[in-house]
This record gives structure tokens, C-alpha cells and sequence, in this order.
């Protein structure tokens, strides 16, 4: 399933309520463990010019082997991407090594 959000027209995986109290479950445990780190600045964080370009870098390579495995929003940034498999894997998806490669490099949180 999937759904267009009417604010900004990104497609998320999946319509389910529970899908997105999930993703954004997700956002808070990657968070709350220091991981979280955007190709964009969130939460307040400074990212240094290095951390951020390296972040850019690292996640053009993940969505060459990932892209159309997790979801369109997934594609967005690095937090976004593991918000979405962590939501993915909390309703049962099982997902590919390559996606879980990328998962655990951007500090995806375990389930």
C-alpha cells in the first residue's frame, strides 16, 4: 500500500496508521540514541561540513542499491530511510541485505 501525503506529495509505504506511528517511533529511537544524522541538519543538530558531505556521499551510494526496496520516501534523506525500513520491519517486512547494510550504517535502531 501506499499513500500520497496532502501536504507535500511524498509517497509514504504505507497508508496504515500503524506504518506511521512506527516510522516516527523509528525517528525518536534513532534519535535518542545519537545516530540520527540527516544529509540536512534535524533536531537542532550542527553537522560539521565533513559529516555532511560524507552523509551525502554514503546515501547516493545506498539509493543506488536500494532505490524502489523501501519506499519513495525512504529516498528523501538517511533519517528518512531508516524511519521507513524500521516501520517496515515493525509491521513484519523482511528486507534484503543491502537495505539492512544501509539500515545499520546510518544507525538504524534495533527492533
Amino acid at each position: 500500500l501506499s499513500a500520497v501525503s496532502p501536504d507535500n506529495g511524498e509517497e509514504k509505504s504505507s497508508s496504515d496508521a500503524a506504518h506511521t506511528i512506527a516510522h516516527e517511533i523509528g525517528h525518536s529511537l534513532h534519535h535518542k540514541a545519537g545516530k540520527y544524522r540527516s544529509s540536512t541538519m534535524r533536531y537542532g543538530q550542527s553537522l560539521n561540513f565533513v559529516q555532511t558531505y560524507r552523509n551525502r556521499k554514503a546515501f547516493k551510494e545506498c539509493l543506488k542499491e536500494t532505490k524502489g526496496q523501501v519506499s519513495t520516501y525512504s529516498e528523501t534523506d538517511p533519517g528518512e530511510y531508516v524511519a521507513e525500513v524500521f516501520a517496515g520491519m515493525a509491521g513484519g517486512k523482511k528486507y534484503d541485505e543491502p537495505v539492512m547494510k544501509w539500515y545499520r550504517h546510518f544507525g538504524g535502531p534495533e527492533l
